[in-house]
This record gives C-alpha cells, structure tokens and sequence, in this order.
C-alpha cells in the first residue's frame, strides 16, 4: 500500500472527512486530497512517508 492508500484508510476508518483531518493536521483540505490522489507530497523519502503516516494514525486515534 502507498502513503496515499493507507492516509484514505485510516480517514476513513475514523469517520473523518477531509476537512476534519486537515484542521487536525493544521492543513489545509486541498493538501489532504493531494496526498490521498498521490498527487503531491512533501515527503522524500518512505522512511519520511512511515513517519508522517504514524504520525496521522496517532493524531487520528486520539480523537
């Protein structure tokens, strides 16, 4: 799975829309949906995508 695929798992999983997740993150909604289409990152690296990743799943959980 890609950092795409597992970002629109686990929004999804929790119920969150775009928009709940990026004021989570402190986003804005159009850089969630780069990311789900793959579109765009900022992340260089899959250590960075893993990191950010369970960073987004801990933000998640907790809510």
């Amino acid at each position: 799975m890609t950092f795409a695929d597992n970002l629109v798992r686990l929004r999804r999983e929790k119920g969150f829309s775009q928009e709940q997740l990026a004021d989570l993150m402190d986003v804005s909604r159009q850089a969630v949906s780069k990311w789900e289409a793959g579109a765009a990152t900022y992340l260089k690296t899959q250590a960075e995508h893993s990191t950010r990743l369970s960073e987004i799943s801990s933000v998640i959980r907790m809510v």
